[in-house]
């Protein structure tokens, strides 16, 4: 249990007697007393300033929060999507500091004459760091901004003045289907994101970046449970994939491509046009297959869809300024190709991986 030391908690725990099911799981409010012991306090490689336990319950006293078996239905699962823009947030901080933390060094460090971030095979591993970095960041955003929408409108129902407003009501609907299909969307890409950036800031620092002297190593072992706790990356495929297949995003890929973007992002425009469609097509494909062939390429589109939905916003923000131009400029470049590589392992996707996994994985080598 993260930051188990607490000395109030809450607790989800079976309040059905004789259930199995997560409809027999309530929510409840604990205060430590003597009846709660910490067995032990988890050897973690990261993230050591929060308390990972294993926590006893004996004969505690809990209050009721909210109604029975909502708990995990309704409650956790509530809590549980803010907690994941949370990690993604968290991701996204992690990110940014390996990546100031080999700026730094790239800057400082000179071989051959000059700094190495002179170095193409180094400037792209930074580049590529600031790119992600600043997708994430806009995606991070963009979801955050959904979410706040779709609360904002709930909260207007309430009211006598909303519950009589039906625009509203469809607008709400809008917003809380956005919310639930970009939230998983950001923290898979965010966290796995932030992997990416701390795995080159560390091969930018080279050999030092391997010893405790230097940031990046602590920013490595931290990043890595973002994309384990909260669910796992590829939980978050399963969260997000019945969405992007039954279309979710689509209409908002829409309303960005109806926007003016002005000649000189014309060509970039373009290009994006040719990507979303085959993200639409791709998904359309997908979605006829077999439901084992579509969890195993789910990753694919999943992929799809957060380049896509990244290029646009990157896309939208070139307007701004020069430099955010050419960071959209830099981000399509490196980015709708894989887009595109994605597409036609869909379109060539099989039974095959599947027919053969139990052959292969039988023994471990």
């Amino acid at each position: 249990i993260t930051n188990g030391v607490a000395e109030i908690m809450v607790v989800l725990a079976r309040s059905e007697e004789g259930t199995t099911d997560a409809r027999g799981l309530s929510l409840f409010l604990v205060e430590r007393d003597e009846t709660v012991r910490i067995r032990r306090i988890e050897d973690k490689i990261g993230i050591h300033t929060s308390p990972t336990c294993e926590i006893e319950f004996d004969n505690t006293p809990a209050q009721l929060i909210g109604k029975r078996r909502f708990g995990l239905i309704r409650y956790a699962m509530g809590l549980m999507n803010g907690a994941r823009l949370a990690v993604a947030a968290q991701a996204l901080g992690i990110a940014e500091a390996a990546y100031r933390e080999a700026h730094r060094y790239a800057r400082e460090r000179v071989q051959f004459g000059k700094p190495i971030r002179d170095i193409p095979a180094v400037s792209r591993m930074l580049l590529a760091m600031r790119g992600e970095i600043e997708a994430a960041r806009a995606l991070v955003y963009e979801t955050s901004r959904w979410v706040d929408l779709a609360k904002a409108y709930d909260h207007y129902l309430s009211t006598d003045e909303g519950k009589k407003d039906k625009a509203a009501k469809k607008r709400q609907k809008q917003a809380q289907a956005l919310a639930d299909a970009l939230t998983p969307l950001t923290k898979y890409y965010a966290t796995e994101m932030g992997n990416r950036v701390c795995y080159l800031s560390m091969q930018v620092h080279g050999g030092v970046g391997y010893m405790r002297e230097f940031n990046v190593e602590r920013h490595y072992r931290d990043i890595r449970v973002t994309n384990i706790y909260e669910g796992t990356s590829q939980l978050q495929i399963v969260a997000a994939i019945g969405k992007l297949l039954g279309g979710t995003i689509n209409e908002l890929l829409d309303e960005w491509a109806a926007e003016e973007y002005g000649p000189e992002l014309a060509p970039l425009k373009a290009s994006l046009l040719e990507a979303t469609e085959q993200f639409k097509q791709s998904a359309l494909q997908l979605k006829e297959k077999e439901t084992e062939v579509i969890d195993y390429y789910a990753s694919d589109l999943t992929d799809m869809a957060v380049y896509v939905v990244n290029s646009w916003l990157l896309l939208r923000h070139a307007r701004v300024s020069e430099r955010k131009r050419d960071m959209a400029r830099l981000y399509l470049t490196e980015y709708l190709p894989k887009v595109h590589a994605a597409a036609r392992a869909i379109a060539a996707a099989s039974m095959t991986p599947l027919d053969v996994r139990q052959s292969i994985l039988a023994e471990p080598f």
